[in-house]
């Protein structure tokens, strides 16, 4: 089929900007209409591929973008750029072509694209005519001269002094600021100190220039005072100079002279330290028989722990109820024991493999009802292997099966990051036990008596394989109609 562009109408639209300088993309809308060799119009839905050359004929391409238009009676309007951005950089350059190629046939000749008045107006902006200028940084003929800081980094400007305005009226005299120290060479040790008409050289004696309350001079120093090791400067107050002594308030000239055992001791007649006994400290033995007030739980046999610790039968109470003793009956977690010995919360009986933790968790509700019971344990198999036995004991007062004794085992491998090697043992049947693994990756025991009216039970875990031992708190108890958690 042959076609032939009647009509080719080209309009500008540039997009609002956000910042006045910067390069944001632009869309054309391009209208026409086209007719086939015999003069009838278009219709219906045709694809049309246009392309931006930089010639006329021949040339490269620099952009393209396809569209499926539709023609009414030969006409059809497309937004270029809504598929592909035209980036206004393609336009500071010299002129552009569009080739039209209509359901896979190219249209001759290119039509060159033209601005329109608004777009004219632009051509303002490479000469930044009035209004804001928002830039990454400023180049003057290719070399940079403000950094994306705003700093300025291109030559230094040169500066004549008779272009400065506004010089501080000392510096305009003439003044040349002869006050400077470049000529003083002074020895080691000295400083440059003014006499009232200028600066010399002078020994660093002090900012002081007399001795406080006096009118003497403060030449005091200790410049030439060579001691021997462990003196220290003294002022003699006779000679008024500073000498080399001991120190007095030191034991330096005991040493040596005091037997083992002695301390400095002061001597209140001379005023000075000598040797002396420690009075304070006793050196001989303290026989048991001599101490006085002794408990009579606290036999002579116990001194050392070698004999048998006699405790009251009441009265005794150790960190918060942690033990207690009440009327002969030892109470662990409780300041009220009801038997011999009495624990209340989790018990761990052993130390390794086959180490029973009684009453990891135990579980109590009257509530009516047929949930689901899920047991939460800490064993996770995305995170750690770890075998596992757990013993569930009850009573389902208004259930079918009334006997709760369930014991669940298996192996959170992390391996397959999954549970398996699983197994229930569940002698009275009923109460449809399950071992599954949670929305949160951790092993959970689930049952389901027919009713959960008046349920009682407790959880107990037994130290099996690579297993561990249970700890307080880490096994949780929750009722919910939904089969898994």
């Amino acid at each position: 089929m042959r076609l032939y562009l009647q009509l080719l109408f080209v309009t500008v639209l540039a997009v609002v900007l956000a910042s006045p300088a910067w390069a944001v993309p632009a869309k054309f809308t391009q209208q026409g209409r086209l007719l086939d060799t015999s003069g009838q119009p278009l219709t219906g839905t045709h694809g049309l591929f246009f392309t931006l050359y930089d010639a006329e004929t021949g040339g490269a391409q620099q952009w393209s973008e396809y569209h499926s238009a539709i023609f009414d009676n030969g006409y059809y309007t497309v937004t270029l750029g809504e598929v592909t951005p035209l980036d206004d950089l393609l336009f500071s350059g010299a002129g552009l072509w569009l080739d039209l190629s209509v359901d896979g046939v190219t249209l001759t000749p290119r039509q060159e694209l033209a601005s329109v008045p608004w777009a004219l107006r632009a051509i303002s902006a490479e000469n930044v005519d009035g209004g804001v200028v928002d830039a990454a940084e400023i180049s003057i003929n290719g070399t940079q001269v403000i950094d994306s800081s705003g700093a300025w980094v291109g030559p230094a400007p040169t500066v004549d002094w008779s272009n400065l305005n506004s010089i501080p009226a000392d510096l305009a005299d003439g003044d040349q600021n002869t006050d400077i120290l470049a000529d003083l060479v002074c020895l080691a040790g000295e400083v440059a100190k003014w006499n009232g008409s200028a600066w010399t050289c002078a020994v660093d004696i002090d900012t002081d220039t007399t001795i406080p309350d006096t009118t003497d001079p403060n030449t005091d120093t200790l410049l030439g005072l060579a001691c021997a090791d462990g003196y220290i400067a003294k002022f003699n107050g006779t000679s008024a100079v500073w000498e080399c002594a001991l120190d007095a308030d030191s034991f330096a000239d005991l040493e040596g002279t005091c037997l083992a055992g002695a301390i400095p001791v002061l001597d209140t007649t001379s005023g000075e330290w000598a040797c002396g006994t420690d009075q304070d400290t006793v050196t001989s033995s303290l026989p048991w028989s001599s101490i006085t007030g002794v408990p009579d739980f606290v036999e002579e046999g116990g001194d050392t722990m070698t004999g048998p610790l006699n405790l009251p039968a009441d009265g005794l109470t150790v960190a918060d109820n942690q033990l207690v003793l009440s009327g002969g009956q030892v109470g662990v977690g409780t300041d009220l024991p009801q038997a011999p010995l009495h624990v209340a919360g989790m018990l761990v009986q052993g130390t390794d493999r086959g180490t029973i933790s009684h009453q990891v968790a135990s579980f109590f509700t009257n509530d009516q009802g047929n949930d689901f019971i899920h047991i939460r344990t800490p064993f996770n198999p995305t995170q750690s292997s770890d075998m596992f036995h757990f013993e569930v004991k009850g009573y389902a007062y208004a259930s079918t099966t009334k006997v709760v004794d369930i014991t669940f085992v298996g192996y959170a491998y992390s391996t397959t990051q999954s549970i398996s090697n699983t197994d229930i043992l569940n002698p009275n049947g009923g109460h449809a036990p399950a071992i599954y693994q949670g929305s949160d990756n951790n092993v959970y025991l689930r049952f389901k008596p027919t009713s959960h009216y008046y349920l009682t039970f407790r959880v107990d875990s037994m130290h099996v394989g690579n297993g561990r031992i249970i700890e307080p708190g880490e096994v949780t108890v929750t009722i919910s109609s939904a089969p898994t958690l």
